[in-house]
């Protein structure tokens, strides 16, 4: 079956939708993904079986976004319609160099204001140009991850045929950054949307039963984000070598993930002064990446803390195996953040690490119901430090717990969550030949 995905992100460091694309491509799906434009990335890309498709949401007047191995624009007779010129030249073109020059000229409500007015544009720049893509080469099935993206693929459905699939990373509506009316706007077509789908998604118990309880569905089959076997068995010396450490005997706390608000980072890196011992290990990526790396030089911590870029999605557990302990924080921001299961924490299991978490009721059934470690107040550094400066005091208990989370891979990976995705896509083949016949 010819299946199109839909995500609003790159799809380059996005591991659950590639393990996704990737398992139904290995079991006979044409899978595509159409994705965002980034920068120096391909505009198409083969990998594992998929294609991504990678979609450009500049606005005129705005610089569009490079890109590696694209031809010139061709030059000649625009086909863009009359009343799509007329809105590009009396709108979109204003707003994206008006959006041009606030980024980079000013700063603070001045730059914020056209920043949330261009979001919204280039949001619907990939609704126009993800729709041109599929709409006349029709899908059997068309996978949308997160809310953000059901709307276009309810409308493919509606226009072509086909089966929805909504996959719920986050709960949406959730989110500690979005505002209040944006927040309602989501609920009300979430609300209309999920119960057109035909399968739902989600990433984690407490949410799927969330979601159930809300919107009055039947609870969305749970696909937690663990990696693939085979766990690790042996450490490494990957990040010591790639950050200069010598010293094999201090431990590595490691945070791999994204350097964004509502995670706590900021306690984490002020935890750093309270550790007995060991260094932590920040390996990602954001927009705080700035401020933390302030707060290490005000703190005097340059010994304490260091940064390092991501790395692939298929290196990620290749180079926690050469850390010590693995930490997830979050904060209790909203219910997004307080139920979730994120990628790392499986990463971490898979690379036998012990776990330290924010003490939410869905890390902690984990992190401390399989004696993988403990739990902590994201709120507190102290807290923090004393759930690490625990997990290493005792080294009979840390190689226990080292055990138990390779232990615990054996239950948590992909190899187990990826059937209950074909067994889905088992589902919509049969209604898809049903409706055929």
């Amino acid at each position: 079956m010819k299946v199109w995905m839909f995500v609003y992100n790159s799809c380059r460091h996005d591991a659950r939708v590639l393990k996704e694309a990737k398992t139904l491509a290995e079991s006979g799906h044409d899978v595509q993904i159409v994705a965002v434009a980034g920068e120096g990335l391909s505009r198409v890309e083969e990998r594992d079986g998929f294609r991504i498709l990678r979609v450009d949401t500049s606005l005129p007047g705005e610089r569009p976004t490079p890109a590696e191995g694209m031809p010139p624009s061709p030059r000649g007779r625009s086909t863009m319609g009359t009343g799509r010129k007329l809105l590009d030249y009396l709108f979109q073109r204003p707003l994206g160099c008006i959006y041009a020059w606030a980024r980079d000229r000013t700063s603070g409500l001045l730059r914020r204001l056209p920043s949330k007015v261009y979001r919204a544009f280039a949001l619907l720049q990939y609704y126009r140009r993800a729709r041109g893509i599929v709409k006349n080469k029709a899908g059997d099935i068309y996978h949308c991850h997160d809310l953000i993206t059901l709307p276009l693929g309810y409308v493919a459905k509606r226009r072509q045929g086909g089966r929805l699939v909504y996959d719920a990373h986050e709960l949406t509506t959730e989110l500690a950054y979005i505002s209040r009316p944006e927040r309602m706007g989501w609920r009300v077509l979430e609300r209309f949307l999920i119960r057109r789908a035909d399968e739902v998604i989600t990433t984690g118990t407490y949410r799927s039963e969330y979601l159930a309880k809300r919107y009055k569905i039947v609870a969305p089959t749970v696909i937690l984000n663990c990696p693939p076997l085979p766990a690790a068995e042996a450490h490494n010396r990957a990040l010591r070598e790639k950050l200069g450490l010598t010293d094999d005997t201090v431990p590595i706390i490691l945070y791999q993930g994204g350097f964004i608000r509502g995670r706590g980072l900021d306690k984490l890196v002020l935890a750093a002064a309270h550790l007995d011992r060991g260094v932590l290990v920040l390996m990602g990526w954001g927009d705080l990446e700035v401020e933390l790396k302030g707060i290490v030089k005000k703190k005097g911590l340059e010994r304490r803390v260091y940064f390092t870029e991501p790395v692939p999605p298929e290196q990620v557990v290749y180079y926690c195996m050469s850390a010590s302990v693995g930490v997830v924080i979050y904060q209790n921001t909203g219910l997004n953040n307080y139920y979730a299961t994120p990628n790392k924490l499986y990463e971490y299991i898979h690379a036998g690490l012990p776990v330290v978490s924010s003490d939410f009721p869905a890390l902690s059934e984990i992190a401390e119901g399989y004696g993988l470690g403990g739990t902590f107040d994201p709120e507190e550094p102290k807290s923090i430090a004393a759930a690490i400066n625990q997990v290493l005091a005792d080294e009979q208990r840390y190689d226990t717990m080292r055990k138990n989370a390779l232990e615990a891979a054996t239950i948590f990976n992909w190899e187990t969550e990826s059937r209950k995705l074909l067994e889905i896509y088992g589902r919509l083949s049969h209604r898809f030949d049903d409706r055929t016949a």
